[in-house]
């Protein structure tokens, strides 16, 4: 990131063919002041008898006094001026003599007052306050709404949706102005050349065409060709900073055709009514494990490396996840980064909120929930991890079995699992409570054991968290979504759907005797799995099976519709999982359900 205040009105930018903030002439003094903070920057553009307009910046101490600050730039403006003049006297241009005294006289007024000398900056550039510049007056505005930074994606496609990353301080994103235009961009331009230009010729030198505004926008096949750029005027309340432009760094391309979400789109084209929700659960393929040469060469060495790119399966994830047009949406693998700078950000301009609760403390990647706001209201957010949880003195039972054998205490102990419960109110019916759970377990094929103790676990922290609401009698209901890496037969499909595994289940001597226990696990919700059981949600050239699940409880709430899986000959198209078409190894689960009658 570059300072608020660049030297520079022009700044280079990874992802970005072009990136400045514009160069209208400004009518304020722009000041960035932030408590805790031992600098501040000041920004202005003056032109010495309103001409030769440039931009000038400083970088003061806070406590500073006033007269440092003033000295330096009314310096800065003699520099400025004085090469000025020595430029004309060197072309000859008549009445130009460079030895001639230059006058810049520079004060600060506050409310019509001078300001004196010996005040510190902190308490000198203050919003209101003018500066006068050999009579100019410029007001002061502290902290305006101002975009540092715009980047737009490297890879760009028709018919996926566009999102750019917005570093912005002191501003609301959703109240700025974005309008997006496409442009030929046959000459990236030279600032000094351009400002020369009429704006119907700079128009005919960029074939520029607007073509949408907002913050998001999808390119259509008539921007195939062409560069995209992205104005931004931020604005908060009633303030409005400085116009942030960016074009992007390559040509919009032709997308990779259909994908066959698309087809399971045709089955979720509405919202779902009043009473009733939407679910979808997936693993989106944390680009952690996605994008490195151990993934391209081994994991996945039918995909191609540009399609294992966070930019370009972020643009088939956003309009997957979108298109489905869910109430809920629960995402395994979640990097950190996507959720802050992608998701959360598209999907709160959409009508959603939802958070994250990452893996351990140093996981880059982990669970994240969503849901819309017109149907549900916050009530509450939990997350656990799972190695915590079970040595709390009301897991003191399974602890005491588990440190009986050192190599499946250590190996629990060593797992980052978590556990991301939301706790939801219907907005539709406030009798109606909904709690959320979303996890993704150990992955090992040979650790049935363990996700055995990470089930139970699960499903003990859930009854804890809606006994309250049960014992006032509330109609709170769950729905368990997840990557919980575990096939129909194991303990984590049997406990949830049957409310009780035993202690003689095959699961516990999956890690051979070392760590083989016996633990009697079981919770009082009555649930089914709401998709049934596809042969597969993970298919890989390796692996394929049934991963994913979207468990419910029955006694409030029945499954209206689950949305079919994509046919076999659509996943095997281009080998496996992901491709060009799939953005993940994992395949969405969707269902809909209701609330009973009460």
């Amino acid at each position: 990131m570059f300072a608020l205040f660049s030297k520079l009105p022009r700044v280079l930018l990874p992802g970005c063919r072009t990136c400045h903030i514009s160069t209208q002439r400004m009518a304020a003094v722009y000041v960035r002041r932030v408590p805790g903070d031992e600098d501040m920057e000041i920004r202005l553009n003056y032109g010495h008898n309103s001409e030769n307009y440039r931009t000038y910046n400083l970088k003061r101490r806070q406590n500073e006094e006033i007269t440092r600050a003033l000295v330096r730039l009314q310096n800065n403006i003699l520099n400025s001026v004085s090469k000025k003049k020595k430029k004309k006297a060197k072309e000859k241009e008549p009445e130009t003599n460079p030895n001639q005294e230059i006058d810049i006289p520079i004060n600060l007024f506050i409310e019509g007052k001078e300001v004196d000398g010996c005040t510190v900056n902190r308490d000198a550039w203050i919003q209101g306050a003018e500066l006068d510049i050999c009579g100019t007056r410029l007001t002061v505005d502290v902290n305006p709404p101002t975009v540092r930074s715009i980047s737009l994606p490297s890879n760009l496609m028709a018919g996926f949706p566009q999102l750019p990353k917005c570093d912005a301080e002191f501003v609301n994103l959703n109240e700025c102005s974005f309008n997006w235009y496409r442009t030929k961009l046959r000459d990236c331009g030279d600032a000094s050349v351009s400002k020369q230009k009429s704006q119907t010729q700079e128009q005919e030198q960029y074939d520029i065409c607007k073509v949408s505004d907002g913050i998001i926008y999808t390119p259509t096949v008539e921007d195939i060709g062409f560069y995209l750029k992205l104005e931004c005027i931020p604005r908060k309340g009633d303030r409005i900073g400085l116009k942030f432009e960016s074009i992007s760094e390559v040509e919009v391309s032709a997308g990779p055709g259909v994908c066959p979400f698309e087809n399971r789109q045709l089955f979720t084209q509405a919202e779902t009514e009043a009473g009733s929700f939407r679910v979808v659960t997936y693993n989106i393929l944390a680009d952690l494990y996605a994008d490195s040469d151990f993934s391209r060469t081994q994991l996945f060495p039918y995909c191609p490396p540009y399609a294992l790119a966070i930019d370009y399966r972020r643009q088939l994830l956003l309009k997957e996840i979108t298109g489905y047009n869910a109430d809920i949406i629960c995402l395994q693998e979640c990097d950190m980064k996507v959720f802050e700078h992608d998701l959360l950000p598209f999907l709160d301009n959409t009508g959603f909120s939802g958070w994250m609760k990452r893996k351990g403390t140093k996981v880059t990647e982990g669970s994240a929930t969503f849901y819309r706001k017109s149907k549900f209201s916050l009530v509450a957010e939990h997350g656990i991890m799972q190695s915590e949880f079970l040595r709390e003195p009301a897991n003191a039972d399974l602890w005491d079995k588990v440190s009986q054998k050192p190599a499946l205490r250590d190996k629990m102990m060593e797992r980052t699992t978590v556990l991301q419960a939301t706790l939801l109110q219907s907005t539709h019916n406030p009798d109606h409570f909904l709690c959320v759970a979303n996890t993704h377990l150990y992955f090992h094929p040979r650790a049935d054991n363990i996700r055995a103790l990470q089930i139970g676990l699960s499903m003990r922290f859930l009854q804890q968290l809606c006994q309250p609401y049960l014992s006032e009698g509330k109609k709170m209901s769950v729905v368990f979504c997840g990557d919980f890496n575990s096939s129909v037969k194991r303990a984590v499909n049997v406990l949830l759907t049957t409310g009780h595994i035993p202690e003689e289940f095959d699961d516990w001597a999956t890690g051979g005797e070392e760590e083989q226990i016996g633990c009697e696990l079981s919770h009082d919700f009555k649930m089914i799995s709401a998709c049934g059981y596809p042969e597969y949600t993970n298919y890989t050239m390796g692996f394929h099976g049934l991963l994913d699940y979207i468990f419910t409880d029955t006694e409030h709430l029945e499954v209206m519709q689950v949305i079919p899986m994509p046919d076999h000959q659509e996943v095997t198209q281009h080998g496996a999982l992901p491709s060009v078409v799939f953005p993940s190894d994992h395949i969405a689960q969707i269902c809909d359900m209701r609330w009973k009658p009460l």
